[in-house]
């Protein structure tokens, strides 16, 4: 079967939406859709959408652009505290690395054991890349004086400036004992420290990519630490809900001055129209003992 939608110019869209029952003036709706694209806010409408394609009787712009702009603020406030707690994760991964192997490790199948042959030469690919393409002042530094006797910076100059991604599967890879020495650092286990790099990663790439965040399934489950099934009762561990009681625990650990709980409880206290259970609350934020006391 082929496309056939066509294109339709701001007023054709706004009027659309207006005979699916969308309630909002005109010249509104069509403001709206020439700052976010019609795709996108429909994203937004979906649960209120019936199965004749139609909007729910009541259903406005006013309350939809106002889920918008909570997803906004929520995105923000979630990449804030994922920088956090992954820096703090580069510097742990730096002195794990460095004491074991020295400035210049060579990732080969003893360093890095839970990666593959194939896993391993793309790590090595992928970090070589990565480093060359950096602009940075240290790295440009170190290639000009050292770049002909070095493939790659020493590690706590690697751990900079590679991505995310690069850094879960630096993780991943090594050996158990290693993964517990970083685990420390968020005071869990290094499993549960894998999954949350992991899921941090699906997070960050979601709001780096300004996708819908606050009422959609997590691509990866959050690993609940067994100590805090109990406490974290009344949050879903697939939805953003799950999330927020992850990044709390972990900014307990690696940014307790952050003040991060604060903004969020704010956020929620502004947006008391935006309904909580599709976020994965079951309880109020504010009443899940893990979140107010997470340690």
């Amino acid at each position: 079967m082929r496309y056939t939608k066509p294109w339709l110019p701001i007023d054709e869209q706004a009027a659309r939406l207006r005979e699916r029952g969308l309630i909002g003036d005109p010249a509104e709706i069509a403001r709206i859709l020439t700052h976010v694209s019609y795709y996108r806010l429909t994203g937004y409408l979906y649960p209120f959408k019936q199965p004749d394609n139609t909007y729910m009787a009541g259903t406005t712009s006013a309350t939809v652009w106002r889920r918008y702009v909570f997803d906004r603020q929520l995105r923000l406030l979630v990449l804030d505290a994922i920088e956090r707690i992954e820096v703090s994760i580069r510097r742990a991964t730096v002195d794990v690395l460095a004491e074991a192997h020295g400035p210049f490790p060579d990732f080969d199948s003893a360093m890095v054991p839970h990666l593959s042959k194939d896993r391993r030469q793309r790590l090595i690919n992928t970090m070589t890349h990565e480093c060359q393409r950096s602009r940075t002042d240290f790295i440009a530094h170190f290639f000009e004086k050292y770049g002909q006797h070095h493939a790659l910076p020493p590690v706590w100059m690697v751990m900079e400036v590679v991505s995310l991604g690069t850094l879960v599967t630096v993780v991943e890879g090594l050996p158990r004992n290693q993964r517990e020495a970083i685990a420390q650092n968020l005071g869990v286990r290094e499993r549960v420290l894998v999954n949350w790099l992991k899921v941090m990663l699906d997070a960050r790439n979601i709001c780096a990519h300004h996708g819908r965040l606050w009422n959609r399934a997590l691509p990866k489950e959050v690993a609940v630490p067994v100590r805090l099934k109990e406490s974290w009762q009344g949050s879903n561990p697939t939805r953003v809900g799950g999330l927020l009681l992850m990044l709390r625990y972990g900014l307990t650990q690696c940014a307790p001055q952050s003040g991060w709980h604060e903004r969020i409880e704010s956020l929620l206290a502004a947006y008391q129209d935006v309904p909580h259970l599709p976020m994965g609350l079951a309880s109020p934020l504010k009443e899940i003992r893990g979140w107010q006391a997470p340690a």
